[in-house]
């Protein structure tokens, strides 16, 4: 089974080659199939790091600079109604990503995690 990542928060969501250099940090979510999870990432090229986190962990405190950094916190209401067993759907998700920045969010494909 396939998941799908949402690309939907990150630092450099508008970044452009040119543009001054500003560390990433980004969240994707992935909502379907259940469970949920989130992939946060830091860095670039061979300096970069990731993690795939279950909604609890990345609703912790460990996580929260990453999330401000991320500019993802307006995903929080998203991911606590998910840990409390609500149904959030990509399209939500979608849908407010689009409220936000005008586009669609990029998303990728991977074997089910």
């Amino acid at each position: 089974m396939r998941r799908r990542h949402l690309h939907l928060a990150s630092n450099r969501l508008f970044w452009q080659v040119g543009d001054p250099y500003v560390h990433p940090y980004s969240v994707d979510v992935s909502v379907e199939p259940l469970p949920a999870k989130v992939t946060v990432a830091e860095g670039v090229t061979h300096n970069a790091v990731a993690a795939i986190l279950d909604i609890a962990e990345a609703l912790s405190d460990t996580w929260a600079e990453h999330f401000a950094r991320a500019e993802a916190d307006w995903l929080r209401p998203y991911l606590l109604r998910v840990l409390d067993g609500d149904l959030v759907t990509e399209a939500e998700l979608v849908d407010h990503f689009v409220r936000l920045h005008g586009r669609a969010p990029e998303v990728t494909d991977s074997q089910h995690i």
